[in-house]
């Protein structure tokens, strides 16, 4: 059984589409030097022979990148709910390499759960 609010949502969650036409503050650009961080850190895991799911928030270091982590898990638990992250250059990628990047990333915002019946810890959705 789901929960059932009972208060008016307020504050930054409270956003209608209409207005994020207007305002692009929920996208974040990555920039040259933090792509170079999620880089090394998807070297790391490369060089340790291992794949996503199965490695750890510890095999995917980015310590430069604590600031902005600490400002997406800001956003989603208390923010807009959401954003998006652009500017990572993923045709330079294989598709393994992009599931550790963002499985690493994910690592640093949380602990994973479950995507789907099958206990998937990583959803591709393409176009």
């Amino acid at each position: 059984m789901g929960i059932i609010l009972k208060e008016k949502i307020q504050g930054s969650a409270a956003w209608k589409g209409k207005e994020l036409l207007q305002d692009n503050s929920w996208i974040y650009y990555w920039s040259k030097e933090a792509i170079v961080s999620l880089e090394n850190a998807l070297h790391h895991v490369q060089q340790k022979g291992l794949r996503a799911p199965d490695f750890t928030k510890e095999d995917f270091p980015i310590p430069s990148l604590t600031d902005e982590i600490a400002y997406f898990v800001d956003e989603l638990e208390n923010g807009r709910g959401f954003l998006l992250l652009r500017g990572l250059p993923i045709e330079q990628y294989t598709d393994e390499q992009a599931s550790i990047i963002y499985y690493g990333l994910g690592l640093h915002m949380g602990i994973p759960v479950t995507q789907n019946a099958k206990g998937d810890l990583l959803g591709h959705v393409k176009n």
